[in-house]
């Protein structure tokens, strides 16, 4: 659709280009609402989310608890120390993690869609970076498990694939 939707805006302009695009787009039994669909996921996310992150941030069980090499569940991890400076490591973590995610669930999708992985990865970065290391580890990983899974499906789809297509071949 996008050569055709592309090539009519060049031609056509207000009203005109509305009623060619509506046509492709019936024609592809397509409805722009449609775009919309990806983000279901992530509204059924967001209260789960919401519900780990009132959970986690207040949860006294984790004052003094250490964990690895974390000191204290309940306080944001401050790993690196530069002189009076504190700068807490595990949202770095968990933003590459989800940055890798985003890479392999965004592979072959358009440029514009894969700057969402990254936006959204920006903004937990940011929203996560003085939460307590109890939060961000289990957020981190949730997310290893998520590209885990990601990668495995990716390669079964794969492998899928090679044998329909080696099967294709040999009829």
């Amino acid at each position: 659709m996008k050569p055709k939707l592309d090539e009519f805006k060049s031609v056509y302009k207000g009203y005109e280009l509305y009623l060619y695009t509506n046509n492709v787009y019936r024609l592809n039994d397509y409805h722009p609402s449609y775009a919309l669909r990806g983000l279901v996921s992530l509204l059924i996310q967001i209260p789960f989310f919401m519900g780990a992150y009132a959970y986690l941030s207040h949860f006294t069980g984790f004052e003094g608890v250490s964990f690895l090499f974390l000191s204290d569940l309940s306080k944001p991890d401050g790993l690196l120390s530069i002189g009076t400076l504190s700068i807490n490591i595990l949202p770095f973590v968990m933003t590459a993690i989800n940055l890798a995610s985003g890479y392999v669930y965004a592979k072959d999708m358009t440029k514009s869609e894969k700057i969402t992985p990254i936006v959204i990865a920006l903004f937990f970065l940011v929203v996560l970076y003085n939460s307590p290391s109890s939060l961000l580890v289990y957020w981190t990983c949730n997310n290893i498990f998520s590209l885990i899974k990601t990668l495995v499906y990716a390669k079964l789809d794969k492998q899928k694939a090679e044998k329909i297509a080696g099967g294709a071949v040999e009829c």
